[in-house]
């Protein structure tokens, strides 16, 4: 399994892996609005920088008013509602919308599913989090969220090669993506995932958990590691081995496993909506 290590030139090496396709620029508005983050700013100046990119503020309102944000009222301007979140909560809004908006959204494989199981995954992970008493909730959200974002651009840069072997991974349980596609390209999803991180300059924290998060033990939290078990498929139970994982390594079973899959999945749904792009609903 791939262990991450930070590089001197992620995109150099991420192009020696890829091809000719070329990865996307992260937003500007996002770029300035981390910084902003970074430095402490006021909110008022944060929400400023991101409406100055008037579609990642479009994205930004419509995800945080999906479910799993939990706001009390709708917000109707970014300024409310980055004066609502908090500073932790805007980082994993503003990457989540911007990674989003960054990568390939007319690719071969089905985005729809793609971003109903990238949203399960995040809120799993997030209140699993909580569930173990951990802190990092919000983080374990995005790297949740974000964990196979190298999925879409592998599809777009080889289609021909990549998509069966991404379909015949998402439907057969005893199939490991990662086992098949190192087979094929002599890397995984996670690698490049971890370098497309880095070249965009993302927390490291997020480099690591993308990185790590089929590796159990290693450096991704827990409940990011538990959550990749939710699989890009649409069986009849496609959370039987999350529900199984969670009782033997980490003993919760019953009505609190549950529950917590209930809550997660009544959160993720407009979550996935509200990611999906629109040329793909």
């Amino acid at each position: 399994m791939f262990r991450w290590t930070r590089r001197r030139d992620p995109r150099a090496e991420l192009k020696s892996r890829i091809g000719s396709y070329e990865l996307p620029s992260f937003p500007a508005a996002a770029v300035g609005t981390l910084s902003l983050l970074r430095e402490d700013a006021e909110l008022s100046e944060i929400a400023a920088r991101l409406v100055a990119d008037p579609g990642l503020s479009v994205q930004i309102l419509r995800t945080v008013n999906s479910a799993a944000f939990g706001l009390r009222q709708p917000a109707d301007t970014v300024a409310f509602a980055v004066s609502l979140l908090g500073r932790s909560r805007v980082e994993a809004l503003v990457l989540a919308a911007a990674v989003a908006d960054a990568l390939p959204d007319d690719g071969p494989i089905d985005l729809r599913r793609f971003w109903k199981t990238s949203a399960q995954r995040a809120c799993l992970a997030r209140d699993l989090s909580g569930t173990l008493n951990r802190s990092g909730a919000v983080e374990a959200f995005t790297a949740g969220l974000l964990q196979d974002m190298a999925v879409p651009v592998l599809a777009a840069a080889f289609p021909d090669r990549y998509v069966p072997l991404y379909r015949s991974a998402g439907n057969a349980a005893e199939v490991s993506l990662c086992e098949v596609e190192r087979e094929e390209f002599g890397f995984d999803h996670a690698e490049i995932g971890a370098m497309m991180a880095e070249s965009w300059d993302l927390p490291e924290a997020l480099i690591t958990g993308i990185a790590d998060h089929h590796r159990d033990g290693g450096q991704a939290p827990i409940a990011v590691t538990a959550a990749s078990r939710v699989r890009h498929s649409d069986p009849a139970d496609d959370l039987a081995t999350f529900r199984e994982h969670c009782a033997s390594a980490l003993g919760i079973t019953g009505n609190a496993l549950n529950a917590l899959i209930e809550k997660a999945e009544a959160e993720a749904s407009s979550l996935a909506e509200s990611m999906t792009p629109n040329r793909a609903r």
